[in-house]
């Protein structure tokens, strides 16, 4: 069986994913949080987001997440949404001179996993305000 492993980056600078051709099967490691909210602490969120863009152009029949149980499609979907729409919301948020309390205080942010890690909620959105406003600052 050939086994692929495949440098992506994103999650952490190390994060890799393993791929095998011939049974379809994709070992995206962390990338992917299924199921509940994505530990973020540590992750440029922009090569986050493009590294899961490019997970459905290996055409799995299943894919493994680092956190989760097996998922395809769709959850990469959900997980993309949810990381771009906060990063446009949080954008937004700075865009009208909001501070970091403010903006994770807004209750139109969407919910990922409700109740799994709901902890992680607020904590994604401060991470991506400081990301965001070092990006505005260079």
């Amino acid at each position: 069986m050939r086994i692929e492993v495949i440098h992506f980056g994103a999650h952490a600078p190390d994060c890799s994913v393993v791929w095998l051709p011939d049974a379809q099967v994709l070992f995206a490691s962390d990338l992917i949080f299924e199921g509940r909210y994505p530990y973020l602490f540590d992750v440029d969120v922009l090569a986050l987001i493009a590294a899961l863009k490019r997970l459905p152009a290996f055409g799995a029949k299943v894919i493994v997440p680092g956190h989760g149980i097996l998922c395809g499609r769709k959850e990469i979907a959900a997980l993309l949404n949810y990381l771009e729409t906060t990063w446009a919301r949080t954008a937004d948020h700075i865009a009208k001179g909001h501070s970091q309390d403010e903006t994770a205080a807004d209750p139109g942010y969407p919910r990922y996993a409700e109740k799994q890690a709901e902890r992680l909620h607020q904590a994604n959105i401060r991470l991506m305000y400081a990301q965001i406003g070092k990006r505005n600052r260079q």
